[in-house]
């Protein structure tokens, strides 16, 4: 399954998928969708390379995350596929909402990069409450630290005290105290500057003169 993929076939492709995971009804479960999750490793495995986790560990936070973004497809999908099939309740997925997440997440690059990143994330939210508090972002930049970690030995990258307080001073735009997805992202992207606003303003003046 490649990019190259026209829309048609993308949909005939999760329609296949949808089926196969059906037991009962025009919908699926959760641990029906948790199935498709299991045997597409894809979806889970960069987490436990990552992450250090268990594969089992990696494949409920990968269905959690899946299912959320599955149930949060456009109202209007299912005139846009052309199926009637209602949006229903949380416990369940429909054929639209399925090809709305293996379409948007799955074959997508850009998506399927998101989706990693959004497991992440989501791997350090304990209480599932959508931010990321003081210990659990305390947690997290332990990753840039571990001796397997790609930013070891990198010059740039500051002390975890000053790592964590240019976290706060540049991603929390609300200066709520907590950070949602959207601020840390650039973050578990691994395309945040790690320089000080101070240390950048020192170099400019160094240049000028």
């Amino acid at each position: 399954m490649g990019c190259c993929q026209s829309v048609d076939a993308v949909e005939q492709d999760s329609r296949k998928e949808f089926k196969s995971l059906q037991s009962d009804g025009s919908t699926i479960t959760r641990d029906e969708f948790a199935g498709y999750v299991e045997k597409n490793p894809n979806l889970w495995s960069m987490l436990t390379v990552n992450l250090g986790l268990s594969e089992e560990q990696c494949k409920e936070i990968a269905t959690d995350v899946a299912f959320l973004l599955a149930l949060d497809a456009p109202k209007d999908s299912s005139k846009k596929s052309g199926n009637k099939e209602a949006l229903l309740d949380d416990d369940k997925l429909t054929r639209d909402q399925f090809h709305h997440f293996r379409k948007n997440f799955v074959v997508d690059p850009k998506g399927s990069l998101e989706f990693f990143h959004r497991c992440v994330f989501a791997a350090y939210d304990e209480n599932k409450n959508g931010v990321l508090e003081r210990h659990e972002v305390d947690e997290f930049l332990d990753i840039f630290y571990k001796q397997d970690s790609i930013f070891k030995g990198d010059h740039r990258l500051p002390s975890k005290k000053k790592l964590k307080k240019l976290v706060y001073d540049k991603l929390d735009n609300n200066k709520d105290g907590v950070l949602d997805f959207e601020e840390i992202r650039i973050l578990i992207s691994g395309k945040m500057d790690f320089t000080s606003s101070s240390k950048r303003r020192s170099s400019t003046k160094k240049s000028k003169s």
